[in-house]
């Protein structure tokens, strides 16, 4: 891991060490299972991190496994977080954040909510939430998942891919930065953008497109206007070129640029491309976004009702 994306994990557990509870009957503490609220600035105060920095880093953690997370609204909600602790699987550790579909052929004497002393032949569909403290360098001979094992193998192939998106992602801004600016960009501006273009999940041609938007608006700040476009898109689950013509379209409508007619209901039809391009897990973390904030506005009326009603019964 990166030392940026270790800091903010890091001040995750932290945060989650404030929200642990005292259970009485076990005289332990017990750290959140589900999602908790974590503010950009409270892991300013840990890390230092700025909000780009947040939403970036969190990204990453997510793609790893390691955590979950719920984006905050503007002012009107705060971010939810949810850490996924750990479980023993082969002779790994690893994030335990699905169920575990493989059967367990060896007898299980660790707790997962009912002891279970006998060999499992069926597979566990249930998450274990409990984290363990095992030693991980502790491998095994002969074990398929020690060595040059399972994920082992899913981890260099990621990591594998993730450095060939960047090489590709450097080539095409070189390219294009010198095609449209007349200049060649700086490592800096290389590095960056190909570190995030890269995490994002876009075809390559996206990119150019964010790159030679930045020079049609003749903006100030290339850097930062590519960097706010790619952030935008991949907000709305843009991957494509087809699919950046089709939002743009949108917007461009909704702005009445295409005329009165063409932009009536432009909104709805910008929500719905964005919920039509979300994963399962995009969609569920947008609806439990959703519950959670209209548990909030029903709060926030039954706390107005609760005060007009006490001020109606004082005046009379």
């Amino acid at each position: 891991m990166h030392s940026r994306e270790c800091m903010l994990w890091m001040s995750l557990f932290y945060l989650a060490n404030e929200e642990a509870t005292y259970n009485a009957d076990t005289q332990t503490y017990e750290w959140p299972d589900d999602f908790f609220a974590v503010s950009n600035g409270e892991l300013n105060s840990y890390g230092k991190f700025d909000k780009q920095a947040v939403e970036s880093l969190r990204n990453r953690l997510k793609q790893r496994g390691l955590i979950d997370f719920i984006k905050g609204n503007r002012n009107s909600t705060t971010p939810m977080y949810k850490i996924h602790y750990f479980i023993r699987f082969g002779n790994k550790i690893i994030p335990n954040n699905h169920a575990n579909n493989i059967p367990n052929n060896t007898p299980n004497h660790t707790p997962n909510n009912t002891p279970n002393n006998h060999a499992n032949n069926i597979p566990n569909n249930t998450p274990n939430h409990t984290p363990l403290r095992l030693n991980i360098n502790n491998t095994i001979p002969g074990n398929p998942f020690s060595g040059t094992g399972y994920f082992d193998d899913e981890e260099d192939q990621e990591e594998e891919q993730r450095v060939q998106a960047q090489a590709r992602a450097c080539e095409e801004i070189r390219g294009t930065w010198k095609q449209c600016f007349g200049r060649e960009p700086s490592p800096y501006i290389v590095g960056e953008l190909a570190r995030r273009f890269a995490g994002m999940g876009f075809e390559d041609s996206v990119l150019t497109t964010a790159i030679k938007a930045a020079a049609w608006s003749e903006a100030k700040s290339p850097m930062a206007f590519i960097c706010s476009i790619l952030v935008d898109w991949h907000e709305h689950h843009i991957r494509t070129q087809e699919d950046v013509d089709e939002y743009m379209t949108l917007i461009d409508m909704e702005r009445g640029k295409m005329g009165e007619a063409a932009s009536f209901g432009s909104y709805d039809r910008i929500k719905k491309f964005t919920e039509d391009r979300e994963t399962p897990d995009q969609r569920e973390s947008r609806e439990r976004l959703e519950r959670y904030q209209e548990e909030q506005r029903e709060k926030q009326r039954a706390l107005i009702a609760s005060n007009q009603a006490a001020r109606a019964a004082n005046e009379t």
